[in-house]
């Protein structure tokens, strides 16, 4: 087999040159890139001139520009050197009071009449008591008394019965109870004459006797017809009766009315 032969480098003559080359291509851009026009520089002369230039107003605007006068300073050889330049010394007076002590006048009567004259003007004409207005009076409202100060069982309507009035409200009686009794809820549901159809329980008062008492009453009420009573839906709404309980006796027990007979 044969050998390769040796490679050969660059010889010193071919760096150079390369090297000058690359030197001088470098110069050949700084040279036509950084060529740049100079400014000159403004002197302060040239811009004084310019400012004066562009500050400069025009005569025929202002009137009376023309006239001297108006740029007239104060001279010493002016005509306004008298009145403005050379203005008089003010003399300084001196004078010592001479005059005798004299006490101003004041009589003794009158003394503490423009207070009394100032309390008249600010003080108005005296209230008598008997310009005093009566004292109004009323009865308190017994229909909004809270209900632990009721005597007797009530009746509460809700819901679309509102707007149907409860004719012939019958007598509740007051249970004797040793408890307070919760509302006894019917939900009851009426005809356009005013008849309650069906009443379904909702909420129970705790004494059984109660509830039933007050399912039986529910059949019994009459509201207000409507318009058209025969054409007319069912409209139902809550029956809510607020139990008074009444104290325990030995006697036996037995629901009391409103008149107190049981």
């Amino acid at each position: 087999m044969n050998a390769m032969p040796p490679q050969q480098g660059w010889s010193w003559q071919r760096w150079v040159g390369m090297t000058t080359a690359v030197f001088m291509a470098q110069l050949l851009l700084i040279a036509l890139l950084g060529a740049r026009p100079k400014t000159q520089p403004t002197t302060t002369a040239e811009f004084q001139a310019r400012l004066a230039e562009a500050l400069m107003l025009d005569a025929s605007d202002l009137p009376g520009f023309d006239d001297p006068v108006l740029f007239a300073l104060p001279n010493w050889h002016g005509f306004s050197a008298h009145a403005w330049m050379r203005p008089e010394q003010i003399p300084h007076e001196y004078h010592e009071w001479s005059d005798a002590q004299r006490w101003l006048e004041l009589r003794h009567s009158q003394m503490g009449d423009t207070f009394v004259q100032h309390v008249r003007e600010i003080s108005g004409q005296p209230l008598a008591m008997t310009e005093k207005p009566a004292a109004q009076f009323s009865l308190p409202d017994l229909e909004g008394r809270p209900d632990w100060l009721r005597t007797q069982s009530v009746i509460r309507v809700e819901g679309e019965l509102v707007r149907r009035k409860l004719r012939d409200a019958p007598a509740l009686v007051s249970w004797p109870y040793s408890e307070v009794l919760t509302p006894t809820r019917l939900l009851v549901w009426v005809n356009g004459r005013g008849r309650v159809v069906t009443a379904v329980p909702d909420g129970a008062s705790g004494l059984a006797e109660a509830d039933h008492y007050a399912l039986q009453l529910a059949h019994d009420f009459l509201f207000e017809e409507q318009a058209s009573a025969a054409d007319a839906e069912l409209t139902s709404g809550m029956v809510i009766i607020e139990w008074q309980t009444a104290p325990l006796t030995n006697a036996p027990s037995a629901p009391v009315t409103e008149g107190g007979k049981p």
